[in-house]
């Protein structure tokens, strides 16, 4: 199955000085290779070691059937380690449904501990600050805490005496 979306350039040029793509030029562009490309670079990137070769890594995949299916967002299939434990390789690995992985990952204190100083020092901006605010408190109007013009306070305040004056009761 070729690649059917646009491609970027930078990839095809990044492609081309891979050591797989010298020995296989025919890869190079095709969906399954860039995706391959993608996990190998998200595993590097969380310093995760990735043994799969390129042809060990489609054959996973394609045994499962569900290929098609990969991605991250719900219902979606992933490739996920045992215990999330380990290298990237062929006795290592499952495809699973995306949520089953979430549920199977652990927060251990030492977990919880990397995330809380990966985070330290780092100061959330004004806009984060107010979501997490306004998800706690229990008013959820969109137009809570904006500023608003003197006509527009001035028209809110007409329209409130019309509404009492409409809905006032005589009580006597």
């Amino acid at each position: 199955m070729a690649y059917e979306g646009p491609v970027r350039l930078w990839e095809l040029a990044a492609a081309m000085t891979d050591p797989v793509l010298k020995n296989n030029p025919g890869l190079s562009g095709t969906y399954e290779w860039l995706a391959y490309r993608q996990q190998r670079k998200n595993c590097r990137r969380r310093n995760i070691p990735f043994l799969l070769s390129f042809e060990a890594w489609l054959n996973i995949w394609h045994d499962s059937g569900h290929f098609k299916e990969r991605g991250v967002f719900k219902g979606q299939y992933v490739m996920a380690r045992f215990g999330d434990v380990g290298p990237y390789s062929a006795d290592n690995v499952k495809i699973v449904i995306n949520r089953i992985n979430q549920q199977e990952t652990v927060h251990t204190v030492s977990s919880r501990k990397k995330r809380r100083l990966k985070m330290l020092g780092q100061k959330r901006t004004l806009q984060v600050r107010n979501n997490i605010s306004r998800s706690k408190t229990g008013y959820k109007n969109p137009q809570f805490g904006k500023k608003r013009s003197a006509a527009i306070r001035a028209k809110i305040s007409l329209g409130m005496i019309r509404y009492k004056a409409e809905h006032r009761t005589c009580e006597s």
